[in-house]
C-alpha cells in the first residue's frame, strides 16, 4: 500500500483487508524474517479480494512523479528477490497452506483451492523491485510500496541486505549438514521415548480438550506432531559450526527439518530434547493456549534482557513444557498423566537444580504465581462448554 501526501490520496483499502493483512503478519513464521513478512504484506494487498489484476487508485501529480523517480532508480530483480519468491511460492502451494485456508473458508474446497491459485499467480507474476528506505519513504509510512496497476512491489535495499544474510545462513546450514553426522542412537532413544509419550492415551485427551472437545482435529493434529517428529533429521556438528548459524546451543530449522546439536556441550543432551519438543509444536500451538502464555506476566521488568523476551515467546515456553514433563516423569516427581498439585510445585522447585537449563528457565518464568505453572501443565480450558480446571496442553 502506498499514500500520497494527503490523506485523500492514498489507496484504498478495506478495514478486512488491513485486518487480513496483520493477521498474516503476526502468524508468519518464514526463515526470510521482517523482509519476507514485508512481501508477504504486499501480496495479502493484492490478492485480499481476489483481483490484483484490477486494482487501482487515484494518485496526486506529486506522488506519481515520485514513484516514477523510484522505479527508475530501483533495483530490479536480484538472488534475493527470486529467493523470497522461491520461499513463498513453496509455503503457500504446500497441503498445509491449503488446510489453512479450508478452515478459513470453512471446508469449502473450491474456495480455498481458488485462494490459493490467486495467491501463488501473485507471486509468480509480480515483479520485485528495491529502492533506498528515503525514496520509500516520501510515498508511504510502510516499509514497502506495493503498486497495483503494475504489479510491482518494491521495497527498501536493507532489507534486501537482511535476505543476503538469509541466503547465507542457508547455504552455511546446507554445508554443516553434509559435513554432520546424521543421527545416532541417543537421538533414537530420545525419538522413541517422544513418540511413546504422544501415542498415549493421556496425550490425546489432552489434545481433544485443547481443540475444544474436537477429536477429529486433536487426532488430525497429533499425527502431525507424529510424522514430524519421525521425519526430522538430527545433525551432530561442532561447537563452532552451531555457533555459525545461531546464537543458542542447539537449532531446530523448521524449513528442512533439521536439529542441529554438538555433543561437545555438556548441556547437548538436553539441548536434542529441547529441539525435538520444538519439531512437534511447531505451528501446533492452538489460539487458546498461545493467548494463554502470551498473557502471562513475567517476574522481570521489560528492560531486564532480550535473552527474557526471547524465553517468552509461546514456542520456547511449549516446548521447555514439553521437556520438564519429561524430566519430571523422569525424577519421580510427577507421571505425565498426573494432574499438577502445590505438592507437585513444591517438588519442582526444591529440586530444580537436578533439572536441565531449558526446563529451570520455566520454572523461573513461574516462579511468582504457582498457579499459572499449575494451569500450564494442566491446562486450564477457558472457552465456553469446556469444564473447568480440564488439562488441555499438551
Amino acid at each position: 500500500m502506498f499514500k500520497g501526501p494527503t490523506e485523500g490520496n492514498k489507496i484504498e483499502d478495506s478495514n478486512k483487508d488491513t485486518k487480513k493483512k496483520k493477521s498474516l503478519l503476526q502468524k508468519f513464521q518464514g526463515k526470510a524474517g521482517r523482509a519476507a513478512s514485508i512481501f508477504m504484506a504486499a501480496s495479502t494487498l493484492a490478492t485480499a479480494s481476489g483481483e490484483y489484476s484490477n486494482a487501482h487508485s487515484e494518485v496526486s501529480d506529486a506522488s506519481k512523479l515520485e514513484i516514477e523517480k523510484i522505479q527508475s532508480e530501483s533495483e530490479i530483480y536480484s538472488e534475493e528477490s527470486e529467493k523470497i519468491r522461491a520461499n513463498f511460492l513453496e509455503r503457500e502451494g504446500s497441503k498445509e497452506s491449503l488446510a489453512e485456508l479450508l478452515i478459513e473458508f470453512n471446508g469449502d474446497q473450491e474456495k480455498a483451492k481458488q485462494k490459493q491459485k490467486i495467491t501463488l499467480n501473485f507471486f509468480e507474476k509480480v515483479k520485485i523491485q528495491f529502492a533506498k528506505t528515503e525514496n520509500i519513504e516520501k510515498i508511504t509510512d510502510d516499509n514497502f510500496l506495493y503498486i497495483p496497476n503494475e504489479n510491482i512491489i518494491i521495497y527498501t535495499l536493507e532489507y534486501k541486505e537482511e535476505i543476503k544474510k538469509i541466503i547465507e545462513k542457508d547455504k552455511t546450514i546446507e554445508q554443516i549438514r553434509k559435513e554432520g553426522d546424521i543421527n545416532n542412537v541417543e537421538s533414537e532413544k530420545m525419538r522413541a521415548e517422544l513418540i511413546r509419550q504422544m501415542q498415549s492415551e493421556e496425550y490425546l485427551n489432552k489434545l481433544t480438550i485443547e481443540f475444544d472437545g474436537d477429536q477429529k482435529r486433536a487426532e488430525k493434529e497429533l499425527r502431525r506432531r507424529l510424522d514430524q517428529i519421525k521425519i526430522t533429521e538430527v545433525i551432530f556438528t561442532t561447537i563452532e559450526n552451531i555457533k555459525r548459524i545461531t546464537h543458542h546451543d542447539g537449532l531446530y530449522d523448521v524449513d528442512r527439518n533439521l536439529i542441529f546439536v554438538s555433543p561437545e556441550f555438556k548441556n547437548y543432551y538436553d539441548m536434542l530434547y529441547h529441539e525435538f519438543a520444538h519439531a512437534s509444536v511447531e505451528h501446533g500451538i492452538t489460539d487458546k493456549t498461545r493467548a494463554f502464555l502470551e498473557e502471562k506476566s513475567f517476574p522481570c521488568k521489560l528492560s531486564c534482557s532480550e535473552q527474557l523476551a526471547y524465553l517468552k515467546q509461546p514456542e520456547e515456553m511449549m516446548a521447555r513444557k514439553k521437556q520438564l514433563d519429561l524430566e519430571l516423569e523422569k525424577l519421580g516427581i510427577k507421571k505425565y498423566e498426573d494432574e499438577a498439585t502445590d505438592e507437585h510445585i513444591k517438588k519442582m522447585f526444591e529440586r530444580r537444580n537436578e533439572l536441565s537449563n531449558e526446563a529451570k528457565a520455566l520454572l523461573f518464568i513461574f516462579s511468582s504465581d504457582y498457579e499459572d505453572l499449575k494451569k500450564l501443565l494442566n491446562g486450564v480450558a477457558k472457552s465456553e462448554g469446556v469444564e473447568k480446571n480440564k488439562r488441555f496442553t499438551a
